[in-house]
């Protein structure tokens, strides 16, 4: 039997007011996951800004 992990999930598409087919992808398999006993988080943030090329 593996050992549980920490999976991180992008929760860009979980954070639209419309769902989509990979919001609800997104979701099932966080739950999925979690009962086979990984740890889940989700990831948001904006996006960053380009680094000046030199």
């Amino acid at each position: 039997m593996t050992q549980p992990s920490r999976v991180f999930l992008d929760g860009y598409n979980l954070a639209l007011n419309q769902g989509t087919g990979v919001a609800t992808y997104a979701r099932n398999l966080s739950f999925a996951l979690e009962r086979l006993g990984h740890q889940v988080g989700v990831l948001y943030g904006t996006r960053a800004s380009p680094s000046p090329c030199r």
